[in-house]
Formats: structure tokens, sequence, C-alpha cells
């Protein structure tokens, strides 16, 4: 038979199991006060340096080895430990670099057009395709004739002839008929018309309306030969055209003129006058 405990033995007992726990329980309250001294507490984070953001300078982070010996050398510390970049010296998008656009395609260099690169168009100008005569499209050509003179236009006598004059075409009386004709060089007007086109030659004001050049003299406009260089934007209807050594030239009213670039449009230029 199993023999009853003595009562001194059940009192240690007893003693025995309160003394631990209450050796728990504090152990369990201190750890609830004071977290830092507890024994959950890991034995490497109490000495662990913290990442210094005041100053823009970064601590050196403990090494995975956290277990280990913290009294290693320097090189090795160095080489184990973790250093974060800068800040400034993390990329970030700035248009207009090389690197910009690899990070605004997501890294991939394919981006770039690998067609067939277009071959360079030849200059063209925008009224190479008009006829020289488009200015004074609506006025009549060289040599028309109608069987009576304008209205509204104005007689003048010159050098025994005289000329019908409207609004800058000039017409002669022939064998029953008026025939626009080129003004004759010193006739004199008091007005020119309107769109003229106003030039310098050797600094001398020229203006210039459908094939007649005009200068001012004395409070009236004189019609005068055309200077040589000028530049016209277009030259009356009834012209000649030429082709010489591959360029090409047009001749009206005994003036020569050539086609150039001028101001991005095909102006004439003129180069001889007979």
């Amino acid at each position: 038979m199993r023999k009853a405990p003595t009562s001194g033995s059940y009192w240690k007992q007893l003693l025995y199991y309160k003394k631990l726990v209450y050796f728990v329980a504090i152990a369990l309250l201190g750890g609830l006060i004071f977290p830092d001294t507890g024994m959950a507490q890991r034995p490497d984070r109490h000495n662990a340096p913290e990442y210094n953001r005041s100053n823009g300078h970064e601590n050196k982070r403990p090494n995975r080895e956290g277990r280990r010996s913290s009294e290693a050398t320097p090189d090795r510390a160095h080489q184990s430990s973790y250093y974060r970049p800068e800040p400034s010296r993390q990329p970030s998008y700035q248009p207009g670099r090389q690197n910009s656009r690899e990070l605004a395609y997501g890294g991939r260099r394919d981006y770039r057009y690998r067609g067939t690169p277009r071959p360079t168009q030849p200059y063209y100008a925008p009224n190479r395709d008009r006829s020289p005569a488009w200015h004074y499209r609506n006025l009549p050509r060289r040599g028309y004739s109608v069987p009576m003179a304008p209205a509204r236009s104005i007689n003048i006598a010159f050098g025994g002839l005289y000329f019908h004059y409207d609004n800058g075409v000039y017409y002669r009386s022939m064998h029953g008929r008026y025939v626009v004709v080129p003004a004759p060089f010193g006739l004199r007007t008091r007005v020119i018309p309107t769109g003229h086109l106003r030039f310098y030659v050797n600094q001398r004001p020229y203006y210039y309306y459908y094939g007649t050049y005009y200068v001012p003299q004395n409070g009236y406009y004189e019609v005068v030969k055309p200077p040589v260089g000028a530049l016209v934007e277009s030259i009356p209807d009834g012209y000649e055209q030429m082709v010489l050594d591959g360029e090409t030239y047009y001749l009206v009213d005994g003036v020569q003129y050539k086609p150039v670039l001028h101001n991005n449009e095909i102006w004439y230029e003129v180069l001889k006058v007979d």
C-alpha cells in the first residue's frame, strides 16, 4: 500500500510552487514595465546603430550576423554592413536625358523606330507651280485688244500719241481698236494704282505695278526703265519663255527676267533691258 505523505512534506511542496509562480509573475511584470531589458529582447538590438535622417548622413546598420561579436575589424565591418544610397544619388525621371527615355519606356531599349528612314525632301517653293503672271491674272494680257476703251479710263497725251489709262493698264488706239501696251518711258501721272510694290535699288525708291516702273519726280510719278537687279513678285501676261543652258527666262516688254528664290517664294529678277 502507498503511504500518505506527511504534513511537513506537503507544506514544503506548496511553498515551492508558490515561489515558482511568484518568480514567473515578477518576470512577466518586469518585461511589461521595462521592455528594453525584457527576456524577449534580442541581445544585439540594444546597441544597434540607428539611421540618422537629421543631417542627411547614414550610420552603419548591423550586419546579418547579429549574433556574432560586434568587435569586428573595420574592413570586415564595412564589407558586411549594408549602406543605403543617399537620396540625392537615387535615379529620378529627368526629361531630356538619355536614361529618362529608358525609365519612361520601362527600361526597354527597343523603343526606337526601326523602320527605313525617310529620304530628304527637295525644297518646294509654295508658288513654284503658279504662272509668272499670277498676281495680275484679272488684268488683260499684253497685246489684247478691245473695241472700246474702258469708260472710266483717263486720256493721256504723250509724244504726239494718246493713251487711255485705267488703274495701271495702258491702252492705245490701233486700227479702230484699243490694244493693251506698256507705258511709254517718261510719261508722268499724279497717282499710281493700288496694290503696287515699293522697293529700293541703289538707295533710290521705285514703284512697280503690272510691268511698269515708277519713280517720284516733282510731285509726279514718272515711268522709267526697269533697274537691273530689281525683284518683282509677278510679271504681266503675254511674256515669252526661253530656256538657255537649262535655265528658264521670261521676256516681256523688252525686259528679261529670271526666276529666283526670295522669301521662300519664286520671284523674278530683272537681268537685261533692251
